[in-house]
């Protein structure tokens, strides 16, 4: 069973022993690894996406046109996102994203979007400077 990031095992040292073919003192030495490992071992959420950093030029824009303006320069940065399938996935999230949080961030006087997801384990991510 997992709960979380964690695996459980709901089952005795003898039980496991038969299934497995193993001693039960080898079973043993398996739950309490198990245990041992969820105790110590905790996985973080790594941001997967872009860091949109917005110049002058594009902050005096109107916020429509600078976030046609910076979509157009993510774009160019999405295909690095396509190395395996859990990062795949975030290209559609940012391509989704990146103009809204620019139309956002131009409203509000922003100079610095993220845009992107937490994925657990994996963290990557880029730097796109926009004029």
């Amino acid at each position: 069973m997992i709960e979380g990031h964690q695996i459980r095992l709901h089952v005795d040292a003898d039980t496991l022993a038969k299934a497995m073919n193993v001693s039960t003192k080898t079973a043993q030495l398996m739950i309490d690894n198990t245990n041992e490992i969820n105790n110590s071992v905790s996985i973080t959420n790594g941001f997967v996406g872009v860091y949109i950093n917005l110049g002058p030029k594009v902050r005096g824009m109107g916020s429509w046109a600078a976030a046609a303006f910076a979509t157009g320069y993510v774009g160019f940065y999405l295909k690095n996102f396509a190395v395996n399938p859990l990062t795949a996935g975030v290209a559609s999230v940012v391509s989704a994203g990146a103009g809204a949080a620019v139309k956002y961030a131009v409203e509000h006087g922003i100079k610095r979007v993220p845009v992107g997801k937490n994925i657990p384990g994996i963290s990557m991510s880029y730097v796109v400077q926009v004029p």
